[in-house]
C-alpha cells in the first residue's frame, strides 16, 4: 500500500514522507548518541530532538545541526578502522589483510545509521526545494 501511495506523490512529498516515517528511529538514535558528544553538542542535540520530534526538521537550521552532530561521531567512527593480517596457507601470499571496524566503532556506526538515513533524506529534500525554486526563476525568465 505505502509503495502505491509513494508512486502518487510528487517527488519532494515522497522525501517528505521518507523523512517523517524515519523520525521513530532517528529520535531513538538521537537519544543514543547524546551520551557521546560534549556538552555544546548535547545542546544542539536536544534542540533538533525537539524539532524532530514535533516533524519539523525540514530547515536548513537543521540539516546543519544534524551535520554537527554527525560530524564528530562519523570522524570517530572512520578513525577506528583497524587492518588485522590473517595467516592462511592457502592463500598464495601466506596471509591476507582484513579491515574492521573496532567494536566501540562498529557499535557507534550501527547507533546512527538512522540519523544517517535522515541526513541524506534531508538533503535531498533540500535539493529539490533548491531545484524548485531554480525551475519557477527559469521559467520566469523565459516568459519575460
Amino acid at each position: 500500500m505505502y509503495d502505491s501511495i509513494a508512486q502518487q506523490l510528487l517527488p519532494i512529498e515522497a522525501a517528505i514522507l521518507d523523512a517523517l516515517n524515519m523520525v521513530p528511529s532517528a529520535s531513538k538514535a538521537l537519544d543514543t548518541l547524546i551520551d557521546n558528544l560534549a556538552p555544546s553538542g548535547a545542546r544542539i542535540a536536544y534542540r533538533f530532538g525537539s524539532r524532530l520530534r514535533a516533524g519539523e526538521m525540514f530547515g536548513d537550521r537543521d540539516l546543519n545541526d544534524l551535520e554537527s552532530l554527525l560530524q564528530p561521531v562519523l570522524a570517530e567512527i572512520e578513525a577506528g578502522w583497524v587492518s588485522e593480517v590473517i595467516a592462511d596457507e592457502h592463500c598464495p601470499g601466506g596471509a591476507w589483510i582484513n579491515k574492521r571496524l573496532t567494536n566501540r566503532a562498529a557499535e557507534l556506526n550501527r547507533s546512527v545509521e538512522p540519523l544517517v538515513a535522515l541526513q541524506r533524506c534531508l538533503q535531498l529534500i533540500q535539493n529539490l526545494r533548491r531545484a524548485d525554486r531554480i525551475t519557477r526563476r527559469v521559467i520566469a525568465e523565459t516568459q519575460t
